[in-house]
């Protein structure tokens, strides 16, 4: 499942503590929750997710690393350029309301420099906040 929320600070707490994703799942014993698409606005999720010849990122956070490594494959295969920030207690919460990489346009340019017959490819990234 792909939790897309974020808690705003006039929804209700979060419980116990817990990331609003790690309480969604004790609701859904068995699912395998992965937070992404949350980070970004809605109207600029449905643009193209290439912009300037590069792909917009799009962080993942769930708590099996299998599962993670699936929906990165899905956002790459939609055109974006997925990151693996880890399990919900850590990635996830650089994603909450708030979070240091919420409502930040990241755009992943790869290049390739060639320099005395030595090829080196390089990810680059720009980013504009929102």
């Amino acid at each position: 499942m792909i939790d897309t929320m974020n808690v705003h600070e006039a929804s209700p707490r979060e419980p116990d503590g817990l990331q609003l994703t790690d309480a969604v799942a004790l609701l859904l014993p068995g699912a395998k929750i992965v937070k992404t698409f949350n980070q970004l606005p809605a109207a600029l999720l449905v643009r193209e997710p290439t912009q300037g010849g590069g792909r917009r990122v799009m962080f993942v956070a769930g708590n099996y690393e299998g599962t993670n490594i699936t929906i990165a494959a899905l956002l790459e295969s939609l055109g974006f350029a997925p990151i693996i920030l880890g399990k919900i207690a850590e990635g996830g919460s650089l994603l909450r309301y708030r979070g240091s990489m919420v409502l930040q346009n990241i755009i992943q340019q790869n290049i390739l420099v060639s320099y005395y017959g030595l090829h080196i490819q390089a990810n680059l990234r720009e980013q504009n906040y929102l």
